[in-house]
C-alpha cells in the first residue's frame, strides 16, 4: 500500500512567488513525514505562498533542490509519492545514476520498449524507479551531458502491529535445507500425506519444511486420482520431485516415464496402472538446522468431548475480532503460525507480511457479518495432537462476509498442554 501525499497550497502561488537560496536536499527523504518536512521548509522559505487546504500540491520548480548533490529542474507530487526531473546539463542523469549506485547498489536493470533504460531499488521504506532518457544512442556508454533523468519514489506504508514486522524476527541460518516437493502431473487430482498428516496443496509445489518437527524419517505419501472418470485416462500423467531448494538438490523422484530413443517422456499413468488410484511414497531424513516448536507440547485431542465446541469458538473469536477491528487480537491468534511457518523457510521478505497484514486491514474494511461451518468432520495427525475441520455445509470453516467481498479461513490446530483453548500453528 503507498501513503499519498496530504500537504497542499496554491500551486500557483507558488509558481509565483520569489525563492530563498536555501538547499533542499531532497535526498533525506524516506518517507512521507521526511517529505513533509522539506515541502514545510519550501512554504516557510516563500513569504507569498497562501495556504489553502482544499488545494493539492501538483508541481514544484523552486531553485535550490538537489538529490545528494545533483540538481533537481522539478519536483512533481503524486498519488504514489513523488517524481524528481533533472535538468539537461551538467551530466545530470549521469551523475544521478552513480549517486544511487553508490549509495544503494547496481538495482534491478531493464530496457522497456523504447529503448528507456530503467533501475530499480526497493527496501521496506520506499520504492525508486531511474528512468533514463538518453538524447544520443541507446548504450549507457553514450549517457552525456544533456541526458534527462526521473527518479520516482514512492513511500511504503510502515505498521507498528508486530505481525507486520516479522521478518526482522527471522534468523538466517547458513546452509538450510528448503525441502520443497514440486508436482508435475496431468488430468489428475492428489492428496500429500507427511506423517499420515494431510498437507494442503493450492499450487504445484508445497513447503515441506513448515510440517517437519523433528530430526527423524519423514514419510510423504502421495495419493493420486483420476479427475474425471473411474480409472486413468490414456493421458493422463504425474510426477513428484522433492527438491531441496537451498542446494538445488533432488533428493528424490517419482514419475511416471519411459525413455524412447534418448528422451524422456512423461508416461501415461493409465497403461501401467489401469487402475481408480495410485499410491507413491518418498522416505527421507531431513536435516534442518533447527525444527519448529509446533504442536509438539499439544495434548491428544482425540478423546475430548468439547472438541467441536472448541473449534466453532474459534473461529467465532478469529470473526469477532474482524468485526470489531481487533488489531492486536488478530496478532495474537496468528503471531506464532506466521513466524514459525517462515523461520523454517527463512523468509525476511517484507512485501509478503506487510501484504498479510494489508489483507487483514482490508478484512476489517469490508466485512460485516461472516459464518462458520456447524457441520464438519475432523482429521487428526497420528499423534492427535494436530487437527484439520473439513466443512460439509460451506466452502471453508469461516467465510467473511461484505459487498462484492469474502473471505475464506481454515486451519490447522492444537492444544498447548498448559491451555484449555485451541491454537492456530499452521495454514
Amino acid at each position: 500500500m503507498i501513503k499519498t501525499i496530504s500537504l497542499s497550497c496554491l500551486f500557483f502561488s507558488l509558481m509565483s512567488c520569489n525563492i530563498s537560496s536555501t538547499k533542499y536536499d531532497l535526498g533525506t527523504i524516506h518517507s512521507q513525514n521526511e517529505l513533509n518536512n522539506i515541502l514545510n521548509l519550501m512554504q516557510k522559505n516563500n513569504i507569498d505562498v497562501d495556504i489553502d487546504s482544499s488545494f493539492y500540491y501538483d508541481e514544484l520548480t523552486p531553485k535550490g533542490m538537489f538529490y545528494n548533490d545533483v540538481p533537481i529542474q522539478k519536483l512533481v507530487l503524486h498519488g504514489l509519492g513523488i517524481t524528481l526531473h533533472t535538468d539537461t546539463i551538467n551530466f545530470s542523469a549521469k551523475r544521478l545514476l552513480e549517486t544511487l549506485e553508490n549509495d544503494k547498489g547496481f538495482g534491478n536493470y531493464k530496457t522497456d520498449l523504447w529503448e528507456n533504460h530503467t533501475f530499480q531499488w526497493d527496501n521496506e521504506q520506499e520504492n525508486l524507479k531511474l528512468k533514463l532518457e538518453l538524447a544520443k544512442g541507446n548504450h549507457l556508454a553514450n549517457i552525456g551531458e544533456k541526458d534527462n533523468a526521473t527518479l520516482e519514489i514512492t513511500f511504503n506504508d510502515s505498521y507498528k502491529i508486530p505481525l507486520a514486522n516479522i521478518y526482522k524476527q527471522i534468523k538466517i541460518e547458513k546452509n538450510n535445507p528448503n525441502y520443497i516437493l514440486k508436482i508435475n502431473s496431468y488430468g489428475v487430482y492428489y492428496q500429500v500425506y507427511l506423517n499420515n498428516l494431510r498437507i494442503d496443496n493450492l499450487y504445484s509445489w508445497i513447503s515441506i519444511n513448515p510440517y517437519i518437527l523433528d530430526k527423524g524419517p519423514i514419510s510423504l505419501k502421495i495419493k493420486v486420482f483420476p479427475t474425471e472418470g473411474n480409472t486413468f485416462s490414456k493421458e493422463d500423467s504425474f510426477k513428484a520431485t522433492l527438491v531441496n531448494e537451498t542446494t538445488e538438490e533432488i533428493v528424490s523422484s517419482i514419475a511416471t516415464i519411459v525413455k524412447k530413443g534418448g528422451t524422456t517422456y512423461l508416461y501415461p499413468i493409465s497403461l501401467l496402472f489401469d487402475k481408480k488410484s495410485e499410491q507413491f511414497e518418498i522416505n527421507f531424513t531431513p536435516k534442518l538446522n533447527s525444527y519448529p516448536k509446533a504442536w509438539s507440547d499439544g495434548v491428544d485431542l482425540r478423546k475430548d468431548k468439547k472438541l467441536k465446541k472448541k473449534i466453532i469458538a474459534l473461529y467465532k473469536k478469529i470473526g469477532e475480532f474482524v468485526l470489531t477491528k481487533d488489531e492486536q487480537g488478530i496478532n495474537d491468534l496468528f503471531y506464532t503460525m506466521l513466524l514459525e511457518e517462515n523461520q523454517v523457510i527463512q523468509n525476511t521478505d517484507y512485501k509478503f507480511f506487510t501484504e498479510n497484514w494489508v489483507q487483514w486491514l482490508t478484512n476489517f474494511k469490508n466485512t460485516y457479518k461472516y459464518s462458520i461451518s456447524e457441520n464438519f468432520k475432523i482429521n487428526f495427525n497420528t499423534t492427535g495432537k494436530l487437527i484439520k475441520t473439513i466443512p460439509l455445509d460451506k466452502e471453508s470453516m469461516l467465510i467473511l462476509t461484505g459487498k462484492n467481498f469474502n473471505s475464506k479461513h481454515n486451519y490447522y490446530l492444537y492444544q498447548a498442554q498448559n491451555s484449555s483453548e485451541l491454537k492456530i500453528i499452521r495454514q
